[in-house]
Parts: structure tokens; C-alpha cells; sequence
């Protein structure tokens, strides 16, 4: 049995070094290398090309490199196999640290200061009031998240489209209690996937029952924002400013208005990356799965999404 690493735009010679160290016996492919394509049964994937994985006749299973998966949801010939995605605490605590570094740099107006710096002028400015955070989507990272704010003082509500349990902080689901829980909070931090249900969920309503001063953050896909109505949310001020970190086009188009938006921050999907030696234990777990016949972990529900 090989396994094929189907990765565009990374390096992928920690992942391989690791599997290599871990299955010594074992044949590992990277793309667009694949030698013979029926010894193939279990395939890592990132970015993955279009009409590749239909032309594996003996896949097993597909693994994501990453948290998400709607990349390869979106391919029109994915397998009827099961789809994993990875469950990795470092990419929770990258998450949990980029959302916090975003929410102080609102509250401390971080970047009017830098502007003032780049304009040489000196006025000390008043701080947001920041207290209480909605965070849409608890699954792992989302409860992460949570679980750390709640750790440095704010009041964290949870939201999630079906009812979650076991959770230390009040957490609502459905479409009602999501614009209820909005207007209590200073910070709506979205953590959704993209699914058919997620798809422009965030548009005009929804930014108009938020604070006036209440900042959104989305760290979880770019389908969910109706960007046209984020920038009028964001230069009407109905809102008092957002980040981005994930966009429905990404490299994020250079004559794209969000680079021009005031009171908009934009990062390069950068919030939480999967770092390739910390995943090869669950890889190699998957795989020694596959072999013995056994159920996998971290399968996805393919109509879910997630």
C-alpha cells in the first residue's frame, strides 16, 4: 500500500521525513510523482487538482492536511471514501492566539496608533470596550478559543448551528438565538466552515444587529461574508471594524477594495498552519487504520461539511 502526498504550494519534506522515519517499509508518493497509480490506498491532500483522485482505483480514505476540508469537497470527482481532516492542538492554540492578539489590538487601537507613528503625531486615544465575545462555531478550535478567553477575563457566549454539550460557557444554537447573541457582544469571532448553511450567512442583517462598536473577525471561511455589505457595514460605521484572515478568493486579488477598506484588517490565511512534524503521528495512525480494516478518526461528514 503507498500513500500519496497530493500537496501544492508547501514543502512537504518534514511530512515525508517523518512518514518515512515512522513507516520505513512503506512507499510514500508526492505529487506529481505518483509511479503507478492502483498501488495507491491512502492520500494526504492539500490543494488537491481536480479529475487526480477518481484516477486512484484502490483509495481507502483522504486526508486533509489541515483543519478544513472544503477544498476537497468542492472537487467534482471525490471518492465515496471516508475524508479525514486533522485534530491538532497546536493549530487550536495558534487559532486561540490569533484571535486574541486581534481582539487587543482593537481594544488598544493598535493600529491608529502606528498610523499616528507613520504621521509623527503624538494623541493618546480611548481604549474599546471589549467584554463580551460571541464565538460562532465551537467545535475544537472554536472551544479552544472560547476556553482561553474566558481564561483572560472576557465573557465568551458560544453559538454553533446544532446544540453543543459539556461546555464551561452558555452556548446557543439556530438561526434566531445567532442574531440574539449578536447584539450582546462587543466581538462576534466566526469559526464557521463553508457549507451550503454557512454560505453569505453574514450580510446586511447581521452586521446591522451587532454594536456599533463591535468588531467581527473571521478566522473560519470566506464564503460565509457578503463582502460588498461588510465594507458598506464598515464605512457607514455600523460596525466598528472587522478582520480577515480567510476571503471567498484567495490569493486575496490585488484590486480587491477590502486592501483599501478603512478599519478593515487583512492577513494571508495565516491564523493557524498546520505545521507538518506535529501531524505525522495521526497520519501514520490513519494509516495503520486502513491496513488493519479499522475505523478511521476525525471522519468527516461529507453533506454536514464537517
Amino acid at each position: 500500500m503507498a500513500i500519496a502526498l497530493i500537496i501544492q504550494g508547501r514543502d512537504v519534506e518534514a511530512l515525508r521525513l517523518g512518514l518515512s522515519q515512522c513507516l520505513p517499509a512503506t512507499d510514500i508518493r508526492i505529487w506529481p510523482e505518483l509511479g503507478e497509480l492502483q498501488d495507491i490506498e491512502f492520500v494526504v491532500a492539500w490543494k488537491c487538482p481536480e479529475n487526480l483522485l477518481s484516477k486512484l482505483p484502490n483509495l481507502k480514505a483522504v486526508c486533509s492536511l489541515g483543519a478544513g476540508v472544503d477544498g476537497l469537497l468542492g472537487l467534482s470527482d471525490l471518492p465515496d471514501v471516508p475524508l479525514c481532516r486533522i485534530v491538532e492542538d497546536d493549530l487550536a492554540r495558534q487559532m486561540s492566539d490569533y484571535v486574541l492578539a486581534q481582539i487587543l489590538n482593537y481594544q488598544y487601537q493598535f493600529n491608529t496608533y502606528q498610523q499616528q507613528q507613520f504621521n509623527c503625531y503624538w494623541q493618546e486615544q480611548e481604549s474599546v470596550a471589549v467584554e463580551r465575545v460571541l464565538i460562532l462555531g465551537v467545535g475544537e478550535l472554536g472551544h479552544r478559543v472560547a476556553r482561553d478567553l474566558l481564561a483572560h477575563g472576557y465573557q465568551v457566549e458560544g453559538w454553533s448551528r446544532t446544540p453543543k454539550s459539556n461546555r464551561d460557557y452558555p452556548c446557543f444554537a439556530g438561526e434566531n438565538a445567532m442574531l440574539q447573541c449578536v447584539t450582546r457582544a462587543d466581538c462576534v469571532v466566526s469559526l464557521l466552515p463553508a457549507t451550503k448553511a454557512t454560505n453569505d450567512l453574514f450580510a446586511a442583517e447581521f452586521f446591522a444587529a451587532m454594536k456599533k462598536h463591535a468588531v467581527f473577525i473571521n478566522v473560519g471561511r470566506g464564503n460565509t461574508v457578503v463582502e460588498k455589505d461588510l465594507i458598506t457595514a464598515l464605512e457607514a460605521g455600523i460596525i466598528g471594524g472587522a478582520c480577515l484572515d480567510v476571503f471567498k478568493t484567495e490569493p486575496l486579488p490585488h484590486d480587491h477594495p477590502f486592501w483599501r477598506t478603512d478599519k478593515l484588517i487583512v492577513t494571508p490565511h495565516i491564523a493557524a498552519v498546520t505545521k507538518q512534524e506535529n501531524i505525522v503521528e495521526q497520519i501514520v495512525c490513519h494509516y495503520e487504520n486502513i491496513a488493519k480494516n479499522q475505523p478511521l478518526k476525525f471522519v468527516v461528514d461529507k453533506e454536514k461539511g464537517y
